[in-house]
């Protein structure tokens, strides 16, 4: 489906099953009427969005909408109506790599492997484009058919943006330069941390930097990500935790570039180990569409 330059309204779609919540609105299973293609639509009440919430899907629309990758969930176009803003995206048919991790407990080499290059395709593209996500995280993860696609630009923006002394994103995956936003600005970096952070999640289903509930404001988080303080599983692969360690760098000039990760032979190796029966099965199908 390409994007379109015609006005949609909701009348041009046949609105299926619920597919989730986001932070801002309800993902519904549609299907576009004149073309029979199957998206995700996603429904924003605009009385519920504040004036910077606002400007943040804006931002979020102009970047995502401009981006080609394989990896990349696709946003075909948007309308809106007195209401509700609609967002008209390409939809994942295995639904969220982070419910399948939870669902098996952790992925097995072979899988996170073959996830992780993609993801590092992804990444390595939009930092080409001068764009970073500030949210990487298996639950801004998809899958379709076999294929990651990296979703949520809710806190993108581009490299040249006064933004990038702001704070924001996860508190299990942010770097120690995010933390410190108030001293120093930070950049491309922060995605190359969350990666890290991301692939060693893929193999033992947890973060390596975890919060607690009786840690006001993180505090304790905080403190052992600035101490890179975080203990490793025995049985942790070792070329495997020298691609993790590689990432979460302190410094993030020695940080390896998603470039470098995708020819990364263990990876490559590994990921074509991956076998049929890993992949989820779809969670939905064309007929979940009245």
């Amino acid at each position: 489906m390409e994007s379109q330059t015609r006005h949609w309204d909701l009348k041009h779609f046949e609105i299926g099953k619920e597919l989730g919540n986001g932070r801002f609105g309800t993902v519904f299973l549609a299907r576009e009427a004149q073309s029979m293609f199957i998206v995700a639509l996603k429904v924003l009440n605009k009385a519920e969005l504040t004036e910077d919430i606002q400007h943040q899907i804006k931002r979020e629309v102009e970047i995502q909408y401009h981006l080609r990758h394989r990896n990349i969930i696709r946003l075909y176009g948007y309308f809106h109506d007195v209401k509700r803003l609609y967002l008209v995206l390409e939809y994942a048919n295995h639904g969220s790599i982070f419910s399948h991790l939870r669902k098996v407990g952790h992925f097995s080499v072979p899988l996170a492997s073959h996830l992780f290059l993609q993801l590092a395709d992804a990444i390595t593209y939009i930092h080409d484009m001068d764009v970073l996500h500030r949210d990487i995280k298996p639950e801004n993860m998809l899958l379709n058919n076999k294929t990651l696609k990296l979703a949520d630009f809710g806190w993108a923006c581009h490299k040249k943006s006064s933004r990038l002394m702001t704070y924001c994103g996860t508190p299990d995956y942010l770097a120690p330069e995010m933390i410190k936003v108030a001293k120093e600005p930070y950049d491309f970096g922060i995605d190359l941390w969350a990666m890290g952070i991301t692939y060693f999640e893929f193999l033992t289903g947890r973060t390596p930097f975890h919060s607690h509930l009786n840690s006001p404001r993180n505090t304790h988080l905080y403190k052992n990500i600035c101490a890179l303080n975080f203990d490793v599983p025995k049985d942790f692969p070792k070329e495997a935790w020298t691609i993790v360690k590689n990432l979460l760098a302190k410094n993030p000039v020695d940080r390896t570039k998603p470039g470098v990760v995708m020819q990364n032979s263990y990876l490559i190796e590994q990921a074509k180990q991956i076998q049929e029966d890993e992949f989820p099965s779809r969670v939905t199908t064309r007929s979940e569409v009245p």
